[in-house]
């Protein structure tokens, strides 16, 4: 979803602190953005939006990391080569519970000079709101989602009920103040190769779907009215493929055909896509080319996918835990980053590649695998000492063994026609 390309006239036009950005004016490659997910509460319920049918995990009130642990991650990871951290999944970042892990991910990530990258429903950045993290991170970039440009289409898109339509109303409040912000923000500065670029710290974004192609003109309207960059994507790097599955999981045609349309407005002078088709831009996917992308979240775990949450180093190696023990942050993360990357190539290789997991043709049966892998998992991590010199080849080792026990379990079943518990998506 971060790879930002964009061609002709759109060229010279990029987010602050997006991978685009990152390539243009720091001329570095291999791992460069933290995606970092927050809770998944949230004011709205898009219908693209995949966490409307998540099985979202469940941790205790302690599992979510405090300012001062968020303050060692951003730090740890500095040192490892990371620039921008990007806040974009689960929840709406600036409501309820998710607000205090969004203004200390802003202050960590300030004080440690590192760009910040915010993916808002609009509704609650207001003023005051932009004062308040601009002020902890100068250099903070606001992306605002508006998958509809009126008033119907974004109560439709964004799932309102009769009840919370007034958040239509905030959203059109609000935006005098996003336009004040981008007009103070916004420059023109020379990149790497002298090259001079339009950079920008504000931008409209919206996820084109086959429910609201005719916002996409008026969308674009609305971009260069305010001279702002707007962000096209498609809906295979957003969305749930079980909810409105007309919308989110089209035909392999339609989905050509959208992922296209949102490649074209590359060339739109109001706005620059954001198309993951050629390739899922995050490190542990094994056909990784771009931008290296890492994906944490509030529980300290590495994630694959930000929108499949049981893939990759599950709770039984949750950074937290591994804290309790004391120990080597830098490792930790290596491990972490070897472990689910290992798991992505094993899904690839047992169930055939596809660049997105959650459009995978067999993801039921993914989804099987993971689960019997992270039970067996789970056991196994007990009898693990995060203490002793040899837990990070112990743990490797271990995934190792229980990938392969997985795929023999599931086969096995699969060859004596018995039915296998939770087949579903989710």
């Amino acid at each position: 979803m971060l790879q930002l390309r964009g061609s002709s006239l759109a060229r010279n036009k990029v987010i602050l602190g997006s991978p685009r950005h990152l390539s243009l004016f720091h001329e570095a490659r291999g791992l460069s953005t933290l995606s970092f997910n927050i809770g998944p509460s949230c004011n709205e319920n898009c219908e693209m939006c995949w966490m409307a049918t998540a099985s979202y995990p469940s941790f205790k009130p302690g599992d979510v990391m405090t300012a001062s642990e968020i303050m060692r991650l951003f730090a740890s990871l500095k040192k490892r080569g990371v620039k921008a951290v990007v806040i974009m999944s689960d929840g709406e970042p600036l409501f309820g519970a998710n607000l205090e892990t969004t203004v200390a991910a802003a202050k960590a990530s300030g004080e440690l000079g590192l760009y910040l990258i915010l993916f808002t429903n609009g509704t609650l950045l207001d003023e005051k709101m932009i004062g308040l993290l601009h002020g902890l991170n100068p250099c903070v970039s606001f992306i605002v989602s508006m998958h509809g440009a009126d008033r119907d289409s974004y109560v439709r898109m964004h799932g309102l009920s009769p009840s919370r339509e007034a958040l239509w109303t905030m959203v059109v409040d609000n935006s005098r103040a996003w336009r004040e912000f981008n007009t103070r923000t916004k420059r023109e500065e020379t990149d790497a190769g002298g090259i001079k670029r339009k950079v920008y710290q504000f931008a409209l974004h919206i996820v084109v779907t086959n429910d609201n192609l005719d916002q996409l003109e008026r969308m674009k309207g609305k971009a260069r009215e305010m001279d702002c960059f707007l962000l096209v994507t498609s809906p295979g790097m957003a969305g749930n493929a079980v909810l409105n599955r007309h919308a989110i999981a089209p035909s392999a045609e339609d989905f050509a055909r959208l992922r296209a349309l949102a490649a074209e407005e590359s060339d739109n002078p109001g706005g620059q896509s954001a198309d993951g088709g050629a390739g899922c831009c995050f490190i542990t996917n094994p056909r990784q080319k771009h931008w290296g992308v890492v994906i944490h979240s509030i529980h300290g775990q590495v994630l694959p996918c930000p929108y499949y949450l049981g893939l990759g180093a599950s709770g039984w190696f949750a950074l937290k835990k591994y804290w309790a023990a004391g120990g080597d942050d830098a490792r930790w993360v290596e491990t972490a980053e070897a472990v689910s990357r290992a798991i992505v190539t094993h899904i690839q290789k047992e169930f055939g590649y596809d660049d997105c997991i959650q459009r995978h043709a067999r993801l039921n049966d993914i989804v099987r695998f993971v689960r019997a892998f992270n039970t067996a998992m789970e056991c196994r991590a007990q009898a693990l000492d995060a203490s002793s010199a040899s837990y990070f080849d112990g743990v490797q080792r271990a995934v190792a063994e229980e990938l392969l026990n997985a795929s023999r379990v599931l086969a096995a079943v699969d060859g004596a026609g018995v039915d296998s518990p939770g087949a579903s998506t989710q």
